[in-house]
Order: C-alpha cells, then structure tokens, then sequence
C-alpha cells in the first residue's frame, strides 16, 4: 500500500489557471513523474475543495489518461492472467493479472484456467489479449 498526498497551486486546475497553465509546467511534470513511480494503484483517491458535484471532471480525465499510459506499456508484452468467466461484451473471456489488472482474453481457453497472453490493446482499465 502507498499513499501520497500533492498539493498544488489553484493555476494547475485548468477551470482556475486558464492560459497560465504553463506556469505550473513544472508542477504538472513532477505529478507525473509521482504517478510513475506509484505505478498502478488498485484504488486511486482524489480529494480536491477547488469542485463541486461533477466540476471535478478534469481530475477524472487526468486519472485516466494516466491510467490508459500505463495499461499501454502493457501493449507487446506477456502477461499472465486467471480467466474467471465470460467477458462484459461476450466476444471472449475475463480475467485479471498478477498485478489485478482486468484482461479481456481471447483463444482456447477457460474459466478457472491461468494462461499466458499477448497483450494487443488496452483501455485505462482493461488490457486486451490473446491465449
């Protein structure tokens, strides 16, 4: 388990800063870099008092453009996954890694089996692969 707290200047919330968002181009690199190093978090809290109801969109749109980076290194590599059933869209099965992430996998496969895959695509929540 890792935690991290970062506070940052109103300018970095693009709703506040605007055009001097560039401002704050170092702040926005240093989050990234922390992102990095966190890796990929299970659970990702967000706590911000710069919103309102859904005015917290672009802290959302942030996590998963950090989260789609990441699934994206998968992308060529192998992994390892338990197929646990039938996938949300019915062209294959389910599955998660090592790590927990969520894998679509198609091939000749099962439920309960643990395979090998290709990773060929990912969402910021799910990889896509082959058996």
């Amino acid at each position: 388990m890792q935690g991290c707290i970062c506070p940052h200047p109103p300018l970095l919330i693009p709703e506040v800063g605007g055009a001097s968002l560039r401002q704050v181009s170092a702040t926005v690199a240093a989050m990234r870099r922390l992102a990095a190093q966190v890796g990929e978090p299970e659970t990702l809290v967000v706590i911000s008092p710069h919103s309102d109801g859904y005015g917290d969109a672009h802290l959302i749109a942030l996590t998963q453009e950090l989260a789609l980076g990441s699934r994206r290194r998968w992308v060529g590599r192998r992994a390892e996954v338990l197929v646990e059933g039938p996938s949300r869209d019915g062209k294959g099965l389910r599955g998660r890694t090592r790590q927990n992430v969520t894998a679509n996998v198609t091939g000749a496969t099962e439920p309960g089996a643990i395979v090998e895959i290709e990773v060929t695509g990912a969402t910021s929540t799910t990889l896509r692969g082959r058996a």
